[in-house]
C-alpha cells in the first residue's frame, strides 16, 4: 500500500455515519480488477480513477460510469512507480503527478503536453484546482502545502501540521468558504478542512466510517463535484485499494 511512513497502524473503525451522509459507494477495485487504486475525479458524467495495475506495467486510468460500472480504461504514459496519485480537474483537462511534472490529459485520455506544469514537489501527490485564481494546490504526506500557478511559480508554501496527506479537493461552493479539503491517512480516512486564505486548519474534520464490505481503509485521492448530481456539491474520494465514495456534509 502507498502509505505515509508516519501513519502507523490503520484502525478498524465502527460503521457509524453521524456527521455526513454517505450518498454513494462503489467497490471500484473489483470493477477495475486492480488492487492499487489511488486517486480519482468526477468529470462531466464519469469517474476517473488512477491505478497501479496490481503492481504491473503500465499504470492505468479507469473510466467508470456515474453508477460505478466499468466504461473503459487507458494506459498512463508516465510510468514511475505507482503512477499518478490524486487527480485535479479544471473543467477542461485532468491533471495527475508521479514526479515533479503535473501531467495534463483530456477526458478521452489523450496527453496534452502543452498544459503540463512543473510542480513544486515530487510527487505532487494531493492535487486540487482553484478556478478563481487558476492556481493548483498540492502536498505529499508530511510535506508542506504548496499553492502554485501554471508557470510553476509557488504562490504560498507552509506546514499544515498533517503527516499523511494523500488527496485534496477545492470547495468554492460553501457560503463561508473557500475551503481546501484534505484527505489524510492518519486515523484511516480523515477529511480535514483547511483555510486557504489564512493558511490554517479550521479544526473541522470527519473520519469516514468503514464502507460496506471493508475491514480497514486508508485515505487516497479526494475531489469535489456538482456534476454527479446537479442538486448537490459532493466530496468524493478513493479509499485504496477498493472503494470510490461520495459524501455529503449535513451541516
Amino acid at each position: 500500500e502507498d502509505i505515509s511512513p508516519e501513519v502507523g497502524s490503520v484502525p478498524d473503525l465502527p460503521p457509524t455515519d453521524d456527521m455526513w451522509d454517505l450518498v454513494f459507494s462503489s467497490e471500484a477495485g473489483a470493477t477495475c480488477d486492480d488492487n492499487q487504486l489511488l486517486g480519482g475525479e468526477f468529470a462531466v458524467d464519469k469517474f476517473y480513477i488512477t491505478g497501479g495495475n496490481n503492481g504491473g506495467s503500465p499504470n492505468k486510468v479507469y473510466i467508470l460510469n456515474a453508477d460505478g460500472s466499468y466504461n473503459t480504461e487507458f494506459d498512463q504514459w508516465s510510468s514511475a512507480g505507482w503512477g499518478w496519485r490524486d487527480l485535479a480537474y479544471d473543467g477542461t483537462y485532468l491533471y495527475g503527478s508521479d514526479d515533479y511534472t503535473v501531467d495534463a490529459f483530456d477526458l478521452d485520455g489523450n496527453s496534452v503536453p502543452g498544459m503540463n506544469i512543473t510542480g513544486p514537489y515530487s510527487p505532487c501527490r494531493a492535487l486540487a484546482y482553484d478556478p478563481v485564481t487558476d492556481h493548483f494546490w498540492t502536498a505529499s504526506f508530511s510535506s508542506p502545502i504548496y499553492e502554485f500557478d501554471r508557470s510553476g511559480a509557488v504562490i504560498y508554501t507552509g506546514s499544515s501540521g498533517l503527516t499523511a496527506i494523500y488527496g485534496m479537493a477545492w470547495d468554492d461552493a460553501a457560503p463561508d468558504g473557500p475551503w481546501l479539503w484534505i484527505h489524510d491517512q492518519t486515523g484511516g480516512c480523515v477529511i480535514h478542512q483547511y483555510d486557504p486564505i489564512n493558511h490554517t486548519l479550521t479544526g473541522v474534520s470527519y473520519t469516514l466510517p468503514l464502507l460496506p464490505g471493508s475491514t480497514s481503509q486508508i485515505a487516497g485521492g479526494l475531489f469535489m463535484t456538482d456534476e454527479w448530481d446537479p442538486g448537490w456539491h459532493l466530496l468524493g474520494g478513493v479509499t485504496p485499494v477498493s472503494y470510490t465514495h461520495l459524501t455529503l456534509p449535513t451541516n
